[in-house]
């Protein structure tokens, strides 16, 4: 699941939510002559893996998107 992103070349960054490794990727592509901005994080738990992704239309980054993003994320738990 790693690989899309890993082709797409996104920078990735190491997270831990709960206790759960996993990645981060984010980057942009153009897609039908508009940029694409893509957010995702990828963990895996108990033979599960998990992804939270987001996806907008912008010519640049939306810092708020990410901010929510980012604090959808930390709410996460793992059981």
């Amino acid at each position: 699941i790693f690989s899309i992103f890993r082709i797409l070349n996104y920078p990735e960054t190491d997270i831990n939510i709960d206790g759960i490794p996993g990645k981060e990727f984010s980057g942009s592509n153009i897609i039908a002559d508009q940029i694409l901005q893509e957010k995702a994080a990828i963990l895996e738990s108990q033979g599960q893996i998990y992804k939270l992704h987001i996806l907008y239309y912008s010519n640049q980054r939306n810092a708020q998107a990410d901010n929510l993003f980012s604090q959808v994320l930390s709410t996460l738990k793992f059981d």
